[in-house]
């Protein structure tokens, strides 16, 4: 019953803070950037990519017999690089799904988040704030300073993601430390 409350508890007010965080803030809009002629690029890519599916140009293989890596550093260094989530017929946007299904991932790791807390004992409530921040802040972080090296993430979606995943995990460790996890 604890996970499933503080799954609920901490779910709702992460949910709640990225709702915050993505449509009143705005921040997350600094690092995204137009294409000049969205138009011709739209008809390039409907002209070419018939699947949907992550690109990357310049594309390589590694296990291809053809595939040398000197050549494929010189087309990256060179340019343009890209990588892309292509629907080349359009994504199914249905809000109400999205935001559903963001509520119950939310509740997931919020739930995860309370089993780790609870296996703490004899921590204050700022000690309980900051373990879980810290461990939301780790699981964060590997995947946002991970695109950051190896895909060319600009730093500010790093620093933007970076002080946004602190907040919602301090928001979290609050109301778990507070409500949920009690010694």
């Amino acid at each position: 019953m604890k996970y499933f409350k503080g799954g609920l508890l901490g779910g709702l007010v992460f949910f709640v803070w990225m709702n915050i965080s993505w449509m009143l803030i705005g921040w997350h809009q600094a690092y995204m950037k137009p294409v000049g002629n969205e138009t011709e690029l739209i008809q390039a890519i409907r002209s070419t990519v018939t699947e949907p599916g992550m690109y990357f140009i310049p594309y390589h293989d590694q296990k291809s017999a053809n595939y040398d890596q000197q050549e494929f550093m010189q087309k990256m260094q060179t340019g343009p690089f890209a990588k892309m989530m292509i629907y080349p017929n359009g994504l199914p946007c249905n809000m109400t799904q999205m935001m559903l299904i963001s509520f119950l991932i939310s509740c997931l790791l919020s739930s995860l988040i309370t089993f780790l807390l609870e296996l703490t004992r004899r921590l204050t409530l700022a000690q309980k704030v900051m373990f879980v921040e810290l461990v939301g802040l780790v699981g964060s972080a590997s995947l946002i300073l991970g695109n950051w090296n190896w895909w060319g993430y600009p730093h500010l979606y790093v620093v933007v993601n970076l002080i946004d995943a602190a907040i919602s995990w301090s928001l979290v460790g609050l109301v778990l430390g507070k409500f949920v996890v009690k010694d």
